[in-house]
């Protein structure tokens, strides 16, 4: 697998009046969650401390601790039970698990655009063909469904969408995601949904999540947007389809071993508690 280094594209482009500055590679505004540029200490999640007796040498479900899965259920509503949820290092190592176990070399995704390059350097990276579908600011930063069906070929595997998007902000509506899985499910293609801004729609319903609509949706996310806790190396994936789950966890199982952090774990139940 070859992996190219990273291109600063239109995702960046496009924030470069948003607070990034291209030339020095850095963020020129400070944290949104804090805007005195303050971040989160452990002990504001974990109040009255590390619990002493958190077992530190023994390997954990591999799956993930089972309270901190029922827990992630809960709180994106997810319709599904713990058993289809996958705990994993970030929504980075989600999407790679996904698009791994479901591309094969000649395989061709249809991905989002803009939006975060992983899933482009992947494709390249598994020998598989990437087609942008573009957002268009005529429809509020939504996609023509007549061109994603446009798109598909018999080679189509994935379909991959941020959502809601970054950097434009738009949000799918339960109608229009639908419509997407719709076009996905008349050639049994997989949506993937980087659903990691999901929970920050401030004065919005929550955003529908793929994995409630479409038996071969996949939803990946983690703390590290919505609560601020990017230091926390805790997401997760999760399916109808428990056969990619665990297709997932098998291949997760020779880059991370059985988990992640047992500590981690313990601070996102905490951060995750309504």
């Amino acid at each position: 697998m070859r992996v190219e280094s990273q291109k600063l594209s239109e995702f960046f482009n496009i924030g470069r009046d948003l607070g990034w500055d291209v030339e020095q590679q850095r963020w020129t505004v400070n944290s949104l969650i804090d805007p005195e540029g303050r971040s989160f200490r452990l002990g504001d999640i974990l109040e009255e401390g590390i619990p002493l007796d958190l077992p530190l040498v023994k390997s954990g479900n591999r799956y993930g601790y089972p309270p901190l899965r029922d827990l992630i259920v809960a709180s994106q509503r997810y319709d599904v039970g713990r058993d289809n949820v996958l705990v994993t290092l970030g929504t980075q190592l989600s999407n790679f698990l996904a698009l791994a176990v479901l591309l094969e070399p000649g395989d061709e995704a249809i991905v989002d655009a803009p939006s975060w390059e992983q899933p482009r350097v992947l494709c390249e990276a598994f020998h598989a063909g990437y087609k942008p579908i573009r957002r268009r600011p005529e429809l509020g930063w939504g996609i023509d469904l007549d061109e994603l069906a446009s798109l598909v070929t018999a080679k189509t595997r994935v379909i991959y969408l941020c959502q809601p998007n970054n950097p434009t902000g738009a949000t799918f509506t339960g109608a229009e995601l639908q419509a997407v899985c719709e076009i996905a499910a008349r050639h049994g293609i997989y949506v993937i949904s980087d659903e990691i801004y999901r929970g920050l729609e401030w004065n919005r319903e929550l955003s529908p999540s793929v994995v409630n609509l479409y038996e071969r949706g996949v939803a990946t996310s983690s703390i590290s947007k919505t609560l601020g806790m990017s230091g926390t190396r805790l997401g997760w994936l999760t399916s109808q389809d428990r056969d990619v789950v665990d297709r997932c966890l098998n291949l997760k199982y020779y880059m991370t071993l059985h988990q992640q952090s047992r500590l981690d774990e313990t601070v996102a139940l905490a951060a995750l508690q309504p």
